[in-house]
């Protein structure tokens, strides 16, 4: 659960990541290996680097592990624009998130690294998901 903020947050049966908690050993670029999930909710868009980091998470899924993240719609949410909330680095979108997992087929030479990535519209908290699955 990265960024989960506290332990007692995080999702049960889940691995607490975030630098916040005193002593977690973890953070977005230092995760265990073999994973069979990374679930985020509302951390890629405070990342200095989040294609980076979800690149690295892949690199850390098994084959067949699932990435879930829950993401602010800056189109529809004004608030939570970088210029609006300096704690955010990024503008998130449903279209920018589908252009990351269909690009990274192209960037590795059209080997398949996503399957069943589906991504949502907007939510009633000006939010949506993505689901991905490691090949």
């Amino acid at each position: 659960d990265v960024g989960c903020n506290r332990e007692e947050w995080k999702l049960e049966g889940a691995i607490a990541v975030d630098p916040a908690i005193e002593g977690c050993p973890y953070d977005a670029m230092n995760l265990p290996d073999n994973l069979d999930f990374v679930f985020n909710s509302h951390v890629a868009e405070h990342l200095v680097d989040w294609v980076g980091a979800f690149d690295y998470w892949h690199s850390r899924l098994k084959k067949g592990g699932i990435i879930f993240c829950y993401l602010p719609d800056t189109n529809n949410q004004v608030y939570w624009r970088p210029a609006n909330n300096r704690k955010h680095l990024h503008y998130m979108n449903p279209e920018i998130i589908k252009a990351y997992f269909d690009d990274r087929q192209a960037m590795f030479g059209n080997e398949v690294v996503w399957k069943n990535v589906f991504v949502t519209g907007h939510d009633l908290n000006s939010s949506f998901y993505a689901i991905a699955e490691k090949c």
